[in-house]
């Protein structure tokens, strides 16, 4: 009743350019957990990719430019690290979403100055074992997903908690 009569207004503005810096593993879904969001809130884009995954970036770069997109939307820039500074440090890009390791991200983050930053530094991905598990088969499934990949994904099992009654 206290708001009987009241309205609010959400304004949703743009940040702003945004510099988006990927990794080599999952270099399509990773690069699209970047990229989405910044055509959705409207934002132009600059990605640079992972020296090792070069092609892909700039497979979805060339999808993206025949989309409705406008013209210098984006730029996908296949940069070493010594010349991708300038996605960190300038200001006028004004949010940096890196996902990498947390050395080199909490590095980025320092330097960002008071841009916006978005950080996916790895997990901590845990698996739970309860009692009443099929151990055999639980155990099977951890394996397979700590080494799938060569354990080269954020989501890899790196912890495992199990009920203390499976504990030998």
């Amino acid at each position: 009743s206290r708001t009987k009569g009241l309205q609010a207004l959400v304004r949703r503005f743009p940040v702003g350019p945004v510099s988006m810096i990927t990794p080599f593993n999952f270099p399509v879904n990773l690069a699209a957990h970047k990229i989405g969001p910044a055509i959705a809130a409207g934002c132009p884009f600059v990605m640079k990719p992972s020296v090792k995954t070069p092609i892909t970036a700039m497979a979805l770069g060339e999808v993206l430019s025949k989309t409705s997109l406008p013209l210098g939307a984006f730029s996908i820039l296949n940069l070493g690290r010594s010349d991708a500074s300038p996605l960190v440090e300038d200001d006028r890009m004004k949010m940096l979403s890196f996902t990498g390791s947390a050395p080199v991200g909490w590095k980025m983050k320092s330097m960002a100055g008071r841009k916006k930053v978005s950080l996916e530094l790895g997990g901590t991905a845990a698996c739970i074992v309860d009692r009443d598990a099929d151990v055999e088969h639980v155990v099977q499934r951890i394996l397979f997903g700590a080494f799938y990949q060569s354990g080269q994904s954020c989501v890899s099992v790196q912890n495992i908690f199990a009920h203390e009654s499976l504990y030998e």
